[in-house]
């Protein structure tokens, strides 16, 4: 940017975009000591000001930081945010995180906010740790039964595409009451 003849090497005062003052001064401070100090509070912020900056140590720091601190309340977030930003390791970690305690974490809020290919990717795993296939029917349920937009019910191919799907995955042998009801008063058909 300052060096390669773009107009910000010319201009007194550049403005940076997206990019948080306390991660601003974690980044230059990092310029000079190749040390950063992270928390919780300043992770994220930081790890998207290296990813604009292309600093892929600080990323990898970042990352290795949030691994180390994944718990139920945050694994979603963490792998929504990997997956967003295309971290694998941090992508994978999370994931694997989230398919040891997934009772756990299908309890949390942030489980009604992932994508269906990112709770495709998680289910989609002979890793997914739980007792009965109901625990899994029960949070696809959960996850359904959450308002979506209009794009985001056209991305399942339609209401009936959506319900056969949720019936196909579970498979004939978990067809209980409480599926036979979902089914009946979902809306979807």
């Amino acid at each position: 940017m300052f060096t390669s003849g773009l107009t910000e090497s010319t201009q007194k005062e550049v403005r940076i975009v997206g990019v948080e003052a306390e991660s601003m001064h974690l980044v230059l401070n990092y310029a000079y000591t190749s040390r950063v100090m992270l928390t919780e509070a300043n992770v994220q912020a930081l790890f998207t000001a290296a990813s604009i900056f292309q600093i892929p140590s600080i990323q990898d720091q970042c990352a290795k930081y949030m691994i180390s601190h994944l718990d139920p309340q945050n694994s979603i977030g963490v792998f929504i945010f990997a997956d967003h930003y295309g971290h694998q390791e941090l992508k994978d970690r999370s994931q694997d995180y989230i398919r040891k305690k997934f009772l756990s974490v299908t309890k949390e809020q942030e489980f009604l906010q992932l994508r269906k290919d990112q709770l495709i990717s998680i289910l989609d795993s002979d890793d997914l740790n739980v007792d009965k296939e109901e625990h899994v029917y029960d949070s696809i349920i959960r996850w359904f039964e959450v308002p979506r937009t209009i794009e985001w019910e056209k991305s399942w191919g339609g209401q009936r595409a959506r319900k056969r799907l949720l019936l196909e995955f579970l498979g004939p042998g978990h067809m209980s009451l409480s599926c036979i009801k979902f089914c009946h008063n979902c809306h979807f058909c």
